[in-house]
């Protein structure tokens, strides 16, 4: 059910760590170095992933609970 959705690894989150999960679990990781969004805001990744649904936000900021709260949770 996993491999249903894709994972998007924040800009502070290294990219290492998304091949790690792809080599190891063989899970659809994206950096985002990878999607281009490296310059985008919090804010701006959480609408791109509600757009595109069925992601998995990972990231070390401490502002995404704000954003859940003020926005509701995206698909994960």
């Amino acid at each position: 059910m996993l491999h249903d959705w894709e994972i998007w690894l924040d800009h502070n989150i290294a990219p290492i760590v998304g091949k790690w999960l792809k080599d190891d679990f063989d899970l659809r990781v994206k950096s985002a170095y990878n999607l281009q969004m490296q310059t985008l805001s919090d804010f701006q990744i959480y609408q791109k992933a509600k757009e595109a649904g069925r992601i998995i936000i990972v990231s070390r900021d401490s502002d995404i609970e704000e954003i859940i709260n003020t926005n509701g949770a995206p698909p994960k």
